[in-house]
């Protein structure tokens, strides 16, 4: 019985301490979630864009346009008479230069030879014919003043004159047909009209040609007309054509396939527009294009640049800097992100030149490098330059610390600038 009761006691022992034990971790994990836990600080990260520092300045703006070198002149050569080639210059080949007033070809000219001599002939016989009513005149004058007849004779044949107006205007007939007849001797003998390179050649010894007959082409070498059209934006940008005509304002012209570049000027503009394209002429001329190196020959596509003049107030940007929406984006002193609308006044080279706003033009502006779309004005960020600053600043307190380093290991070199203080 009493062993009993002893294990009945042990049991109740046991009981008795796994309660003290359950309740003493009960009131372990109420203190616990009973404890208030520290709150995180909540930290703001502001977004961080790149922006450059822009502040008005004077530019000149660069124009640029396409065009094709033609020459000055080109003309197709044609025969003026009928005849068979008897000779051909060797410089009246295709490729070869030619200068003015060189002979390049000869049509057999004895029929012309002789209507040369035939109008001679008729110019001779009349200046006789004229002299011999000269004469006659003369003659019937002192017959009508020994006739003792006063006044004028009744009718002018009388005293000859209209025998002798015949006789004068025989004259001229027969000297305009003897120039006539020269000038088409002289035409038998084909000329270069200019300063030229021969394009093409037609005609062979022994061809037979008419008037009109296509001999050859030839196209002046002293000068190249690039032609180039300009809109009405592009015309405000350059000075007066007086002005480009005046001091030869320059332009550089760039061959678009090999890159070649040369120096031109402006020569002259048409005085109207196109009245389908509404764009207007410009005229650059290139002197002596065969002699420049690399020559510059006719039919090359080109690409002119040429200078305007100086504008004020305006913006010098990265392309990138102007969005899809033609808009600006800049940082206000709040570092908040504002914009506005702007039309470039030009581009060149990667970079757009606009006009800011009036308040935006006293000082000096960040001008974002790359806006995106995702950005909404008054948005708070950081920018790049204003991540820089702690860094410069951290080297300026670091070059600070190493001069006070640097005074305390030489005493002498301290001692010596407190007593320059």
């Amino acid at each position: 019985m009493t062993r009993k009761v002893s294990q009945f006691t042990f049991l109740i022992a046991c009981l008795l301490v796994s309660g003290l034990i359950f309740i003493f971790v009960s009131n372990q994990l109420e203190a616990k979630k009973s404890q208030t836990r520290p709150k995180k600080a909540s930290v703001q990260v502001l977004p961080q864009v790149s922006v450059i520092p822009t502040k008005v300045g004077n530019y000149q703006p660069v124009i640029e346009a396409f065009g094709s070198a033609e020459p000055k002149y080109s003309l197709t050569l044609e025969a003026q008479n009928s005849g068979q080639i008897t000779n051909l210059a060797k410089e009246f080949e295709a490729g070869k230069k030619v200068k003015a007033g060189e002979l390049l070809a000869i049509i057999a000219d004895t029929s012309y030879q002789a209507s040369v001599a035939t109008q001679e002939y008729a110019v001779t016989s009349a200046v006789v014919a004229l002299k011999e009513e000269l004469r006659s005149a003369e003659q019937a004058l002192d017959e009508w003043n020994a006739s003792g007849l006063s006044g004028q004779p009744s009718s002018d044949l009388v005293l000859r004159e209209p025998q002798i107006a015949e006789a004068k205007a025989a004259l001229l007939d027969a000297k305009a047909s003897l120039k006539e007849a020269e000038q088409n001797l002289e035409d038998t003998r084909i000329k270069a009209p200019f300063n030229g390179l021969v394009v093409s050649r037609e005609i062979v010894p022994g061809s037979y040609v008419q008037a009109g007959t296509e001999i050859g082409t030839i196209y002046n070498t002293d000068r190249m007309d690039i032609k180039i059209a300009l809109s009405a934006k592009d015309w405000a940008k350059l000075p007066s054509i007086e002005t480009m005509q005046k001091e030869r304002w320059p332009v550089t012209l760039t061959d678009v396939e090999t890159q070649a570049k040369w120096q031109a000027y402006v020569l002259s503009a048409d005085s109207h527009r196109d009245s389908s394209t509404r764009l207007r002429t410009l005229v650059i001329a290139v002197d002596n294009p065969l002699q420049q190196t690399p020559a510059l020959y006719a039919g090359s596509f080109v690409k002119a640049s040429l200078k305007g003049i100086s504008m004020g107030k305006l913006w010098q940007l990265p392309s990138t800097a102007f969005s899809q929406k033609s808009q600006v984006w800049y940082l206000n002193q709040e570092n908040r992100l504002a914009a506005f609308s702007a039309d470039p006044v030009f581009s060149a080279n990667g970079q757009v030149y606009i006009t800011p706003p009036t308040d935006l033009q006293a000082d000096e502006q960040r001008v974002l490098i790359r806006p995106y779309n995702s950005y909404l004005e008054g948005m708070k960020v950081k920018s790049n330059l204003d991540a820089s600053q702690p860094q410069e600043n951290s080297r300026k307190l670091l070059a600070q610390k190493s001069g006070s380093q640097e005074n305390s290991a030489n005493p002498s070199q301290a001692l010596n600038v407190k007593g320059d203080n």
